[in-house]
């Protein structure tokens, strides 16, 4: 071409990018439509020869035919379109053809009666020759000039006719054999146009009248620089009816669809017994050369042509083209299948192996069968296709074999069902995660549908416990037809406690002043508001309170230059219909967050977490409470769990991180308050142990599980007046609701969304909390340490901190401080919890430190260094865990009275405590017995004593 191509790009306004080291100028394919911006342009355009190529589609054509597909230059119209279109396509800047030459060829043709006899029996007659100015070469070809709309010779095809040169059918000019279009100058001439697989064959439909071209490459080669000038024609094909003609005649029909007003893809029915039948057999018999056919006898057979329909496409999404912002339950509705949606969730589960499945592939065929003619693969040789990410045909390779996945390739890429020749080159994958969703937890709605969704998430490392805003489509899925999202985007986001502003007036909660008497008072408004109008549990303040303190715990507390975890853990057992569940229920209904679980029916891994198979595929499911992560569960009937499982949780609830250990290791946060109730696990009443904190030790029977209690509180039939509890209604107060569900729970998420930085501890607190750790640390026994002198202060420090957020404790920064007032409302609502008769800790532990020494530890030695056998006899009772009266018989030689006369006299003084059907040894007495122990008394048996107090 004269002009360079970059020249020619810049004066119709294509822009072009120059790419270093290589030939070619990165362009927009206008046949796919290239998405907008560079980085998605797929098209080149040769700097030299101007030819044009997408290296995605597989369209070729030259600069000009890109440029009139595009129509991008200003002002110019599709007449100007088709005519630059037509001047390239015949290269009236190629080589000329010797016109001379050419002339002396024709009149050679117009004396030759054997090669007009070889052509009339092709259907070309005299005139034709004549019209179409075709010639005889001199070794005995046909030659047809192939012109340009100027009128310029810029090929000649050089036909065989006699079928003298092997494998050389076509000839051309050198240099001047690009595919062009014969007789390109009939397009548009009417609405109607014809295309022929060859030049011979659109001349002898030409003569009929019929708009006729063909291109000169040959039916498998359709230059797609060519379709712009189809647009709005009726275009009907007439190729061979032989195989290549088939496919040839197809890729024609699929490069034209959607550009072209309709198609028609004529079968010559009537010559298809003939080998390779074209339309010249149609007319002419190939023998004879008479004409056997009408022009109307052709235009029925084109009337009677259906109108070309594509076969079907791979799966595109059919919407409303709008994501719909829906809940994670609402995705699962009728109405949204097919549909985009996006929701907020938490993934629950995850497979434990992300699945690679099949994005983009080239199809690998040589498109040789009879069938090829209906198959998308037909048009462009290896063509590339990209399964979209919202199809369901990704849900479909999930999980398939390798031969079900190529069955859903064959679907996905348009190809013929039935073909078996197709194989699939894999350029791209996907990732996709298979999970189990949950509604977003957040404050405020606590009563939401609980629900689990199968979500099919493309892309890899989605974490579980986690939430996230998801967009996709809704399906059903494959196999069982279940709702099912597939999400093509899944990006983590901030919840409700993240995103929280203060925007509500909470001083409502604060006491007139910071001080104890002040802040009580405060306290007896909440609580005779809440038991009022809220709860109905009447006479049951300090519980009210104990499950206030959870809710109103902090995450983080910094604390003497640490970070100090801030999730209280509390226990409320005592007898059943005291209220406990009732109470906390409705709490859960008034301050709208929080769980419960009823732990009779769940497992260890229900509420921890664990491996969950299905289908042989392992899945990691974390279960409520780390689910609530830096929110509230309730734990109900904590009986049901046996003390082993109830130890499983016992890293967790310090660490605030559960942990999966099998098959795989994986950890996530669970910063939860838990509030544990129960009954007895013995079915006893609470009266009927000698301390109700005893019931404590028998629920949980491991001391490492107590000591993790922050507090505890036991409440027992008669706590309340029986006349109290069956008062009427009228004979009750009456109070106005004051601290309402949307206060409550404002104050409560304030709270639950402070950080450390935002907790201030005042100096004057700091000393009283280390002050109440110290006395209680030594008031109270660690035999059960609900109190233990190691950590109490990180106790107290948790409850004053909830109480200082429970009463809105806020400096001019807005952050939460604690006072000195709040340590000593803790400390007095402990001291009375645990010197409660009812509950009887206090008790319990001065009981404790009386056993740990004896009330006469001389008269003890004196008994013990009297027992025969002495020095054996103490080792014996030192290495036994429970002592009986038989024991001291074998070990001294005694009668059953004078052991069981022993045992007595240590059980009255403290050295023996009676457990079940034998005796215990008291600490006291434990430390006697190693001091008699190191006396290395001598062994004088019961014989010898006898013999020696006769004499």
């Amino acid at each position: 071409m004269s002009a360079k191509p970059d020249a020619v790009l810049k004066i119709c306004g294509v822009d072009a990018k120059e790419q270093e080291n290589s030939d070619w100028l990165k362009v927009r394919c206008p046949f796919h439509k290239d998405a907008e911006g560079e980085e998605h342009w797929h098209g080149g355009v040769h700097r030299d020869n101007g030819a044009f190529s997408c290296f995605t589609c597989g369209a070729k054509t030259d600069v000009y035919g890109m440029i009139a597909t595009l129509r991008l230059k200003p002002g110019m119209d599709n007449a100007d379109a088709v005519k630059a279109w037509v001047d390239s396509v015949h290269g009236v800047r190629g080589h000329k053809v010797s016109v001379d030459a050419l002339d002396k060829q024709h009149k050679a043709l117009l004396q030759s009666k054997e090669f007009q006899v070889l052509l009339r029996k092709k259907g070309v007659c005299f005139e034709d020759i004549e019209k179409h100015k075709l010639t005889l070469q001199s070794d005995q070809r046909i030659g047809i000039p192939v012109r340009d709309s100027h009128g310029n010779i810029c090929n000649v095809r050089q036909y065989d006719i006699k079928k003298l040169y092997e494998g050389q059918k076509y000839t051309n000019v050198k240099g001047c054999g690009k595919n062009r279009l014969y007789l390109a100058e009939n397009v548009g001439k009417s609405t109607d146009i014809f295309i022929t697989e060859g030049e011979l064959k659109a001349i002898v439909l030409g003569h009929f009248g019929f708009p006729v071209c063909s291109p000169t490459g040959g039916a498998g080669n359709w230059d797609s620089g060519w379709n712009s000038v189809f647009n709005g024609l009726d275009v009907v094909i007439v190729y061979d009816v032989d195989n290549a003609g088939r496919l040839g005649a197809s890729q024609v029909a699929r490069h034209l669809s959607g550009i072209a007003k309709s198609i028609r893809d004529v079968f010559l029915k009537p010559v298809a017994h003939i080998d390779g039948g074209d339309i010249n057999d149609f007319f002419y018999d190939p023998k004879s050369g008479d004409q056997i056919r009408t022009e109307d006898d052709f235009r029925r057979l084109v009337i009677a042509t259906e109108e070309y329909v594509p076969p079907a496409r791979p799966y595109e999404l059919k919407d409303d083209g709008v994501v719909h912002d829906v809940s994670l339950s609402g995705a699962s509705e009728a109405s949204m299948a097919g549909k985009r949606v996006k929701t907020r969730m938490i993934v629950s589960a995850k497979d434990t192996h992300p699945q690679i499945i099949p994005k983009t592939a080239t199809v690998m065929c040589e498109a040789l069968e009879k069938y090829c003619v209906n198959c998308h693969a037909s048009v462009t040789r290896f063509p590339m296709f990209t399964v979209p990410d919202y199809s369901p045909l990704i849900l479909e390779m999930i999980g398939a074999s390798k031969d079900a996945q190529h069955e859903v390739l064959i679907k996905g890429s348009g190809i013929y069902p039935a073909c078996k020749k197709a194989t699939f080159k894999i350029e791209e994958n996907y990732n996709v995660e298979e999970l189990r969703a949950i509604p977003e937890i957040s404050v405020g709605h606590s009563t939401s549908e609980s629900v689990v969704r199968q979500v099919f998430a493309i892309g890899h490392g989605v974490k579980t416990n986690a939430l996230y805003e998801v967009e996709g489509v809704s399906l059903p899925h494959p196999k069982d037809s279940h709702a099912t999202i597939l999400a093509y985007r899944t990006e983590p986001t901030l919840d409700d406690l993240d995103n929280f502003t203060l925007s509500r007036d909470l001083t409502i909660f604060q006491p007139s002043e910071w001080t104890l008497p002040a802040l009580l008072v405060k306290l007896d408004d909440i609580y005779e508001d809440l038991e009022n109008n809220v709860t109905r549990i009447y006479q049951r303040r300090d519980l009210h309170l104990f499950y206030d303190l959870i809710w109103h715990s902090a995450l983080y507390i910094p604390f003497q230059g640490q970070r100090v975890k801030g999730w209280a853990d509390g226990l409320v057992i005592g007898d059943t219909g005291e209220g406990k569940s009732e109470c906390s229920s409705r709490l859960i209904g008034h301050y709208q967050c929080g769980e419960r679980v009823d732990t009779k029916r769940a497992s260890v891994a229900g509420i921890v977490g664990g491996l969950q198979e299905t289908a042989g595929r392992w899945y990691t499911v974390w279960g409520t409470v780390p689910l609530n992560d830096r929110r509230l569960v309730i734990l109900e009937e904590c009986k049901g769990i046996g003390t082993e499982e109830l130890a499983k949780l016992t890293d967790m609830r310090s660490s605030g991180m559960a942990e999966i250990t099998k098959i795989e290791r994986q950890k996530t946060n669970a910063r939860t308050r838990l509030c544990w109730i129960s009954n007895p696990r013995s079915d006893r009443n609470m009266s009927e142990y000698n301390y109700g904190v005893e019931a404590v030790l028998e629920l949980f029977g491991s001391l490492e599980d107590i000591r993790r209690f922050d507090f505890a509180i036991v409440v027992a039939h008669g706590d309340v007046p029986i006349e109290l509890v069956n008062l009427s209604s009228s004979n009750r107060p009456h109070c106005p609701h004051s601290f309402t569900t949307e206060d409550c729970l404002h104050l409560i998420t304030w709270i639950w969304s402070r950080t450390e930085d935002e907790i201030v501890v005042e100096p004057a607190a700091e000393d009283r909390i280390l002050e109440v750790a110290r006395r209680m640390g030594n008031e109270y026994s660690t035999t059960l340490p609900l109190v233990s002198a190691s950590d109490q202060r990180h106790k107290v420090l948790r409850l004053s901190t909830a109480l200082a957020g429970r009463t809105y404790s806020t400096d001019e920064a807005g952050n939460l401080v604690v006072r000195v007032c709040h340590v000593d409302a803790v400390s007095e609502f402990l001291e009375r919890l645990y010197r409660n008769p009812s509950m009887g800790y206090h008790a319990y532990c001065q009981a404790s430190k009386v056993e740990a020494s004896l009330a006469d530890p001389m008269g003890v030695a004196v008994e013990v260094r009297s027992v025969p056998n002495a020095r054996d006899t103490i080792k014996a009772i030192l290495d036994a865990e429970f002592i009986t009266w038989q024991d001291i018989k074998d070990f001294t030689d005694w009668s059953d009275e004078e052991a069981k006369s022993f045992i007595g006299t240590l059980a009255r003084k403290g050295a023996l405590k009676r457990q079940s059907r034998a005796y215990r040894k008291t600490p006291g007495f434990i430390t006697l017995l190693k001091d008699l122990d190191r006396e290395n008394l001598t062994n004088i048996t019961n014989s010898e004593k006898k013999r020696g107090s006769h004499l």
